[in-house]
């Protein structure tokens, strides 16, 4: 069924994707395009966690909104959507904030884990959670015309250096357009395959971020070279 991903990513790529348990938390403007492209790519297991439901104001930019899912929990209608395309995925969904479900035994499984929220301090508890796990944490954040993204390995610790004592993300004030959140998951998606293959240029403890409005892409922040 993807075997046109072989044709970049080689005959062993699915291996490699089947082996690992994939948690999303976020399945909003982030998180649904990144559950599709994770789908897409080869993923089995996945695990997704949001408490909210879809609503007007998400139909403009989150990907699995539409007039028959508002009103529905998002988790629901991003798994339901999940299996249309590949139905012999594991999706399992929790409707809760990820911090009450610290010391659940399904969450711990998780091989690696995907920041797709709008919160800084739940960022920050992400970090540490996947510290703690000892797994990788695929961070994604968006604003307006602007978004980063970037690998961070455990003790790296780079969301607490950077967000210091920042309450909020420039998302509330920027918005969130159409095409930020769908070009910023797809990233995280490209970022975890290079990773997965062991391939030159992941953005390993470094902080890409991406000005789409004059085409700027750098590393602002290269916490691999402590």
């Amino acid at each position: 069924m993807f075997h046109e991903n072989e044709k970049l990513l080689g005959k062993e790529h699915l291996k490699r994707m089947e082996a690992h348990t994939f948690l999303i938390v976020g399945a909003g403007g982030l998180g649904g395009h990144l559950a599709n492209a994770l789908v897409r790519l080869g993923a089995k297991r996945l695990i997704l966690v949001d408490r909210d439901v879809f609503e007007k104001s998400n139909l403009n930019r989150q990907l699995f909104s539409n007039q028959k899912s508002v009103g529905e929990y998002k988790v629901d209608a991003v798994r339901r959507e999940l299996l249309d395309i590949s139905p012999d995925c594991e999706i399992e969904c929790f409707y809760d904030d990820i911090e009450s479900l610290e010391n659940h035994p399904n969450i711990a499984k998780a091989s690696v884990v995907f920041d797709a929220v709008d919160s800084v301090a739940t960022r920050l508890w992400l970090e540490k959670f996947a510290e703690r796990l000892e797994v990788p944490l695929f961070h994604g954040a968006i604003g307006g015309w602007y978004g980063e993204v970037a690998l961070i390995e455990p003790g790296t610790r780079l969301l607490e250096t950077l967000y210091g004592q920042k309450k909020k993300g420039v998302e509330k004030e920027l918005g969130s357009p159409t095409f930020t959140p769908a070009i910023v998951a797809n990233l995280m998606a490209t970022e975890c395959v290079k990773w997965l293959h062991g391939e030159e240029g992941v953005l390993r403890n470094k902080m890409l971020i991406i000005d789409l409005k004059h085409h700027s892409y750098q590393v602002v922040f290269d916490r691999s070279k402590k």
